[in-house]
């Protein structure tokens, strides 16, 4: 176990008793490294009343890790004296499932027996919340799911705490969405083929998805085929939504047509139609 030497929370240094501890009002906070060892060794001792281990978010959180993506937040590990582990069972089972330590993690030893009441009681942070903390305006749901959409490769726009850090960067193309759902383009799976192509390429893809969001496919004072083929489509599929799409099969639907285009306008290949089948995975972007 690597201890870390200093404790420090903001500005405010707090007094050590033991080295990389410090015993208050009933608690005993330690900051360590969460190993996979330690993490597996936590798990055995968990606490019968903690709530079903959610698979999903395990390997959301052991992604995360894997890729650099994971950020603390300051919320502790939380363990009871009788060495139960209380709070604290995702992340650990992810740190143990991606095989990779997270260091700097505070763990938490309780002596109240009804701590465990007290725990995940506060309310949620929504990402609305997220998006006015860092500074912006809200913008509309489907503008927001485009973004979350988007980071979980164009699968379910479900947000979840890890997410927070690597969500909050795409914040900077909120201007853009917001316009784009001004000018009609409300499908969040259209939106985040769009934030996908600002990752790659943020100037040609502002050309290339205005030209086909604003149903004027000219770029640079030329028509553009691609731009064309995609705004028929956009403008058909959104008198028809209502007809035949569920909610997944139209963000897919979207997300993957989209993509086609701009793949084939980044390849310089002229497409007379986009396609789609339920089945296949929205194309990697280019």
């Amino acid at each position: 176990m690597s201890i870390q030497q200093t404790i420090k929370f903001g500005d405010i240094k707090l007094p050590k008793s033991k080295g990389n501890t410090i015993d208050a009002l009933g608690m005993s906070v330690t900051v360590t490294d969460l190993t996979p060892a330690l993490a597996k060794t936590l798990l055995k001792n968990t606490n019968p009343r903690q709530r079903k281990l959610r698979d999903n978010l395990v390997n959301k959180y052991a992604e995360d890790i894997k890729q650099g993506r994971w950020r603390s937040t300051g919320d502790p590990i939380r363990i009871h004296t009788d060495n139960s582990l209380i709070d604290g069972q995702h992340r650990c089972a992810a740190v143990v499932q991606a095989g990779v330590p997270v260091p700097d993690t505070i763990i938490v030893t309780l002596a109240d027996d009804e701590a465990f009441e007290g725990i995940d009681v506060g309310a949620g942070r929504s990402l609305r919340d997220v998006v006015k903390m860092s500074g912006n305006e809200c913008a509309e749901t489907s503008v927001l799911a485009s973004i979350i959409y988007e980071y979980n490769d164009f699968k379910a726009p479900v947000f979840s705490r890890s997410e927070q850090y690597a969500i909050v960067k795409a914040f900077k193309f909120l201007p853009e969405l917001k316009a784009m759902h001004k000018a009609g383009v409300t499908s969040s799976g259209m939106l985040g083929a769009y934030v996908r192509a600002m990752r790659i390429d943020y100037e040609e893809a502002n050309k290339f998805f205005a030209a086909a969001f604003r149903n004027n496919p000219m770029i640079d004072g030329e028509f553009n085929a691609n731009a064309n083929v995609l705004a028929t489509w956009i403008y058909k599929a959104i008198a028809d939504r209502k007809k035949s799409k569920t909610a997944e099969g139209w963000r897919r639907e979207g997300a993957a047509r989209c993509i086609q285009a701009w793949n084939a306008h980044r390849q310089g290949r002229t497409l007379k139609t986009t396609t789609y089948r339920m089945d296949a995975p929205v194309p990697e972007a280019i």
